[in-house]
């Protein structure tokens, strides 16, 4: 990656596009007390699986939401008056700190379904999902050598893309394999107390 994007490019993209990592472990923090509600509700003798998941993925939209106004409005702002960045790859810059707020954003709503996959303990989806993740990163270092676009404007979209292809598979199988997933959409305060 460092050698297709160049040394600039690169740094750029670590960091405007370091958002996402820098949030991971927001998501990860997220994940974990998700995975545990879910588990808990799950020993219940009367569980409301359908109930909970529903308000924590309502719970996560709008977590998702806040944050991706928030980053946008301090993103940008640090971006125009904190980063030095060369005025011919500002736009490229801008550009990729959008597209890596869009994964954040999608990486958050992402939660709830990591937590019901690892509550239901099927663990074997993320080998598969993780080897389709690594291709597809490795498939977009090798595109960028044949596309004569803005490499790191592209290398942010592309990025940006596998995260959604990611998220699409995860949701698509928990949609297939768990019955909460399919459930309609409910907030219940009363879950949400006991989950925030």
């Amino acid at each position: 990656t460092l050698q297709v994007l160049g040394v600039d490019d690169f740094g750029i993209y670590q960091t405007v596009g370091g958002v996402v990592t820098f949030l991971a472990f927001l998501s990860n923090a997220l994940g974990s007390g998700t995975s545990r509600f879910i588990t808990f509700e799950m020993g219940k003798e009367k569980p409301r699986l359908k109930e909970l998941f529903s308000t924590v993925r309502i719970a996560h939209i709008i977590l998702g939401i806040i944050i991706l106004i928030a980053g946008e409005i301090v993103g940008l702002w640090t971006i125009y008056n904190k980063l030095v960045i060369p005025a011919d790859r500002f736009n490229a810059a801008i550009i990729a700190f959008h597209f890596s707020m869009i994964a954040t954003f999608f990486q958050i709503t992402q939660v709830p379904y990591n937590a019901i996959i690892i509550s239901y303990e099927k663990m074997n989806i993320y080998a598969y999902v993780s080897i389709f993740e690594a291709v597809g990163k490795l498939g977009i270092v090798f595109l960028l050598n044949i596309l004569a676009f803005d490499k790191l404007a592209v290398y942010a979209a592309l990025m940006c893309g596998v995260t959604v292809a990611v998220m699409m598979i995860y949701r698509i199988y928990c949609r297939n394999n768990f019955e909460e997933v399919r459930s309609k959409q409910v907030f219940e305060k009363d879950l949400f107390k006991g989950v925030a």
